[in-house]
């Protein structure tokens, strides 16, 4: 993996640059995996977040072609959407197979080990970290806190805190104006910490 800037992997990747391409997923593999772990809900009950990571990977790869967009924070709300799409995909496959369990068992998905120091380092831009609790027991909260908030709550936190999208960005996408996404988030981050307040009470 190179350290060239995001930005020059982008239009290198664009251009049809492979080993941009390459690098540039690299990168971002990080928030990928975060992004599955923070989504994937009861979906980690089927597949692993790794297996969700390296299917969200092929898929960036097999629609980069559709990727319209010049900037880092674009791409990042892109991958974002490639998960999102990912994560519904598998969901849809497994309520359809748990419908007919006669088809088909669902596994017992295989983590293999996690890294939760790195994920916490992560997540730092979600909540403060603690300096009691383990990392372990950070990451597992601030998943639990975060999957139990409405989807647009999930949406809105992810893209800004983050992914680190521009308000104008998600603003657009979402067919609202800049001040309603603040708005959204705000009010979105408060139910988050409400939700870990509860957490850290009940522990």
């Amino acid at each position: 993996m190179t350290g060239r800037p995001i930005d020059e992997l982008l239009r290198a990747a664009t251009a049809g640059d492979r080993d941009a391409m390459g690098d540039l997923i690299a990168r971002h593999r990080r928030q990928i995996e975060g992004l599955v772990r923070l989504r994937a809900g009861r979906l980690l009950g089927f597949e692993s977040a790794s297996d969700l990571v390296q299917s969200a990977c092929r898929d960036v790869v097999a629609d980069f072609s559709g990727f319209r967009g010049d900037r880092p924070e674009q791409f990042r709300a892109w991958l974002n959407r490639i998960v999102e799409h990912k994560l519904l995909e598998r969901g849809r496959y497994w309520e359809a197979a748990c419908r007919d369990r006669d088809r088909i068992e669902p596994p017992s998905p295989d983590a293999g080990p996690i890294d939760f120091d790195a994920l916490l380092h992560t997540y730092d831009s979600l909540c403060t970290p603690s300096r009691i609790a383990s990392s372990r027991e950070q990451v597992e909260a601030i998943e639990a806190a975060l999957s139990s908030l409405s989807a647009e709550d999930q949406r809105v936190i992810l893209l800004r805190r983050f992914l680190d999208v521009p308000f104008a960005d998600i603003a657009r996408d979402e067919g609202a104006t800049e001040q309603v996404v603040r708005k959204r988030l705000s009010r979105a981050l408060a139910r988050l910490v409400r939700a870990l307040e509860r957490a850290d009470e009940s522990a």
